[in-house]
């Protein structure tokens, strides 16, 4: 089973690390944040696990995580208050 871990809270302008567990070693894994539209593409390690730097904009109030549905497992879709640094 796949998982995400989201560390809270989210702050604007700052990088926050977003992991993942349960996948294939060496599968592509692409998380998909808005706002801003940006995607992260990372490749499982040995273990099956996976991370993203994910750094909201100054004007973001909430983030909204999504993994690639189209890569075969359930979508996860995730959504976070950002808070001022």
């Amino acid at each position: 089973m796949n998982t995400l871990s989201v560390p809270n809270p989210f702050y604007k302008g700052k990088t926050t690390t977003v992991t993942g567990s349960g996948f294939t070693p060496g599968e592509q894994v692409t998380l998909f944040t808005s706002p801003p539209e940006e995607q992260h593409t990372e490749t499982a390690d040995e273990n099956g696990d996976i991370s993203w730097d994910v750094t909201p904009h100054e004007d973001t109030d909430v983030i909204s995580l999504t993994l690639d549905p189209d890569a075969g497992w359930q979508e996860a879709i995730s959504r976070h208050v950002v808070t001022r640094w």
